[in-house]
């Protein structure tokens, strides 16, 4: 294994450990927490998510860096995504 793949896997298990410790216990809990109020709960979420992902986006760049060929087949008619293509498919009568 080349360090590229090594830090694609080490990015890789560390973002799926953030997404699943937030998501299965921490989402849970705060609400099982004493005198935590569905409003204060859902502004603890809200912090917590939006600072995932900004984590996230950081995380991208290693993964951007190591495989920069990755996400090229998203576009295969001159650089558009498939989605465009379908959504004009669909619009054009």
């Amino acid at each position: 294994m080349n360090p590229s793949d090594a830090v694609l896997v080490a990015v890789g298990f560390v973002w799926l450990g953030m997404v699943l410790a937030i998501s299965f216990i921490e989402a849970p809990l705060k609400f099982r927490a004493p005198d935590v109020t569905l409003r204060i709960g859902l502004g603890i979420g809200r912090l917590v998510f939006r600072a995932l992902n900004i984590v996230e986006s950081v995380i991208a760049c290693p993964l951007r860096l190591c495989r920069p060929g990755v996400g090229q087949g998203l576009r295969p008619r001159g650089g558009r995504h498939l989605a465009a293509d379908e959504v004009a498919r669909a619009t054009a009568g």
